[in-house]
């Protein structure tokens, strides 16, 4: 029976400064079946489409928020949120209401973490996280379907092949939170997931350990730097799938192309660190966010995941790095950072999921290699 307690990560700071950077995204942002009829019923809705808007899209049988082709909400004016001001904060989807907070509820309560794409979170503005339990609590009783939420089963599958009580894992991920301060890089977090997966059904927790090293791991680089070249091509070419293939070939050289989202020259793709000791200070309570928020656990297996966040590391240093040189930066720059967490937490890790299944075959192909892909994979487990 899963429990209501409410678990914070300590050292995260968060209150809204009204920049409206959120509301500016185009996320399909999810209204409940509720929300959409009241906000249907409104003068505020009938002004939207007077103007020619679509206030609400129907996507795969779901009500979602419509977005302006300028891009941004169709209720924002400004930096104002027109349901909030009009109709009070209670009126507004739920996943407004909650960002940037992240809920996974797990067997022993619900964890929170935070958006590392706000800049408020990512330059620690405002109440510790743990201010927010009152009004958090009460969200939580009064909602019975509360997006976007994980729900994490009792037993974890740690790979394709293994599976671990939930009581183990939290063993797992303190070995992992510990050490992230000293190993911190692409290819310390890809060389977790080969140990884990080399072990196959055999993984036992209390015999893994974080400094061990894998044979695997080279090749796995060498999938992480096609890999991590192809969500570069992903998240620049969004809208232009054919154009890709060209484009994830010309990051193999130097400044062949030009990024859409920060205006940066590419440099060659490769597994930069990052450029500052307060870059990396950031990126560090970003991942420890993460892992204690239960982040490991909103794919199908830990191993791919942790693939997933192995590849985001290598994506958020290189576009430090692509931005350092173009701007003749060798000081810290928040504008960087900022741009740098926005293209991976909007597009990998956070808020979306079209990427899961990408990592879940990088998971395949290191179990190939590994001849770990003979084995009969683990049902996925009903949750």
């Amino acid at each position: 029976m899963t429990s209501n307690r409410i678990h914070f990560v300590q050292g995260l700071r968060f209150s809204c400064t009204g920049c409206g950077k959120c509301c500016h995204n185009d996320w399909d942002l999810l209204v409940t079946k509720d929300k959409a009829e009241s906000i249907r019923e409104t003068e505020l809705f009938a002004e939207k489409v007077r103007q020619g808007f679509t206030p609400l899209r129907v996507l795969d049988e779901l009500f979602v928020l419509g977005t302006k082709e300028t891009g941004g909400c169709v209720f924002l004016d400004g930096e104002l949120c027109e349901i909030h001001r009009d109709l009070g904060p209670d009126s507004k989807p739920l996943g407004c209401q909650l960002f940037p907070l992240n809920l996974v509820q797990a067997p022993d309560g619900y964890h929170v973490s935070l958006s590392f794409a706000c800049p408020a979170v990512l330059a620690g503005v405002g109440s510790p996280i743990d201010e927010h339990r009152e009004w958090l609590s009460e969200f939580i009783a009064a909602e019975n379907d509360i997006p976007p939420l994980c729900v994490v089963p009792e037993q974890i599958s740690v790979s394709l092949h293994k599976e671990i009580p939930y009581d183990e894992y939290l063993e797992l991920e303190a070995k992992l939170v510990a050490c992230l301060d000293d190993s911190l890089c692409p290819q310390g977090i890809i060389n977790w997931a080969c140990t884990m997966l080399e072990e196959g059904p055999n993984f036992s927790v209390e015999a893994w350990s974080p400094l061990k090293g894998c044979p695997l791991l080279g090749e796995a680089l060498q999938l992480l730097d096609l890999f991590g070249r192809s969500v570069v091509g992903i998240v620049e070419l969004e809208a232009s799938p054919d154009e890709r293939e060209a484009f994830i070939q010309s990051l193999t050289e130097d400044y062949l192309g030009r990024s859409l989202r920060t205006g940066a020259a590419f440099p060659n793709f490769a597994f930069y660190r990052p450029p500052s000791e307060m870059a990396r200070a950031v990126i560090v309570k970003f991942f420890r966010s993460q892992f204690l928020g239960k982040r490991l656990l909103t794919g199908q297996t830990v191993v791919s995941r942790l693939l997933a966040f192995g590849t985001a590391l290598a994506v958020i240093c290189y576009y430090l790095e692509a931005q350092a040189r173009e701007y003749k930066s060798l000081h810290f720059s928040f504008e960087h950072l900022e741009k740098a967490f926005a293209i991976v937490e909007e597009n990998v890790l956070t808020h979306s999921e079209d990427l899961e299944p990408f990592f879940l075959k990088y998971e395949e192909a290191l179990a190939e290699i590994l001849g770990c892909s003979e084995q009969e994979p683990l049902e996925p487990t009903a949750v």
